[in-house]
């Protein structure tokens, strides 16, 4: 079993208070080591109870600076800086220039292409992520309606039967015979 050094082995050991920032830098680091950064392991790495680990995942959660991957398991989230304007001008000639924040680029039609080629495929992965997270909310969505209508139909049906047993009672019929029954 692989483990993690988070200091060097020799250096002596001190206590460090828990601090939400150490609590993300160590997600990172066992993230960045290819394992899994459970709650029980950022615990033993840290020397402290559960209880104070998940203080702390809380606010980082509630933050934004770490998602759940499965209960108990967290990865850091990528931060990203905000998008840049850009802007695509087709010249005389056949140059394109494209322009994102500061930076620009002059290209040749081939080399727009060739450009528009490698970004079609981000663009389609993107779409089917959107569209499979949409189709997820709409089963989720059904199901919650099929349980209800179920939950409805079994209280109706309840309701029906006892409505049906007073209606027995009240008009003095058998409970062999149906009460629609003409005879």
């Amino acid at each position: 079993m692989n483990s993690l050094i988070l200091t060097r082995p020799d250096a002596p050991v001190k206590r460090v208070s828990l601090t939400t920032d150490r609590v993300l830098q160590l997600i990172a680091e066992i993230h960045a080591a290819g394992r899994a950064a459970s709650r029980q392991t950022v615990a033993d790495l840290l020397e402290v109870p559960v209880g104070k680990v998940d203080e702390h995942t809380k606010k980082l959660i509630e933050s934004g600076a770490i998602r759940r991957v499965m209960p108990g398991v967290f990865e850091p989230v990528e931060s990203m800086p905000p998008a840049r304007a850009v802007s695509v001008t087709r010249i005389q000639g056949g140059w394109v220039k494209i322009e994102v924040g500061d930076d620009m680029l002059t290209i040749t039609l081939e080399e727009e292409r060739m450009l528009a080629m490698s970004v079609k495929g981000a663009a389609e992965q993107f779409h089917a992520m959107v569209t499979g997270r949409d189709l997820a909310d709409q089963i989720a969505d059904l199901r919650r309606r099929d349980h209800e209508q179920a939950e409805r139909a079994a209280t109706d049906k309840a309701r029906i039967s006892a409505l049906e047993e007073q209606l027995r009672v009240f008009m003095s019929v058998p409970k062999q015979l149906r009460i629609d029954d003409p005879r």
